[in-house]
């Protein structure tokens, strides 16, 4: 992959897995700025063709500053899919109806990061969680499974670039063909990050999706990853 006319911005802060990911950009032929103070980007990357990879809030402040477009999956992506891919219960509600769920129960807020996502074993400890959030926020509820194992998989094109295990062991060809047949059977934006549970006694099972400019490798080679990491931000026009 040739990326001799593109910038890679990443924190300055050091962390093994991004550094890889530079490292290899570098290799490629792109150039890498590593920001501190980001939310006050330098006015030359205003004028240079730039990619972003870092957390959430690195790369959202970015995309303001610098006119980038980020590719993620929609929230609710969990709820478009067929029950084949689950292995469990997947609904939604609202906060109003939580009284009416059957406790205990896995919660998670649509939007990400409003409360802890997590099993719930009564109405009172998710009430307390969520105090102060408008009644009309929005959940996905998952009846409780156990993962035996777990796999990040990197997607482009809907194609799985590559795969690894970060809990637990497994054949990841046979997660790289299960990922591979869900995205035949979804729509899915230009590249995401899937992972992948392992159920007992039911098989492999879709956890969630990520946004590819924000996931970390979790054992993924960078050099297989880049071009979707490339992929997942742009000049927005």
């Amino acid at each position: 992959m040739e990326l001799n006319t593109y910038t890679l911005i990443i924190p300055d802060k050091a962390d093994p897995e991004r550094d890889m990911v530079a490292d290899y950009w570098i290799r490629y032929g792109g150039q890498v700025e590593r920001l501190g103070r980001f939310w006050e980007p330098p006015e030359y990357l205003k004028k240079t063709d730039v990619r972003v990879y870092g957390n959430e809030v690195f790369c959202l402040i970015l995309a303001q500053k610098l006119n980038l477009a980020l590719v993620s999956p929609p929230d609710d992506l969990i709820l478009k899919l067929s029950p084949k891919w689950l292995g469990r219960d997947i609904a939604t509600c609202e906060l109003s109806s939580i009284d009416n769920l059957p406790y205990p129960i896995f919660i998670k807020p649509l939007a990400p990061k409003q409360f802890e996502a997590k099993v719930y074993t009564d109405l009172a400890s998710i009430k307390n969680m969520t105090n102060g959030l408008p009644i009309e926020t929005k959940t996905i509820t998952s009846s409780i499974v156990s993962f035996t194992a777990e796999a990040r998989t990197f997607v482009l094109n809907n194609t799985v670039l590559d795969c690894e295990f970060y809990e637990g062991t497994g054949n990841t060809d046979e997660v790289i063909d299960f990922v591979n047949d869900l995205c035949k059977d979804t729509v899915l934006p230009r590249t995401c990050v899937i992972d992948v549970g392992f159920i007992a006694n039911s098989g492999y099972a879709f956890i969630e999706a990520n946004s590819t400019w924000g996931a970390g490798l979790n054992g993924c080679r960078p050099q297989k990853v880049i071009p979707a990491i490339f992929q997942a931000s742009h000049r927005a026009y």
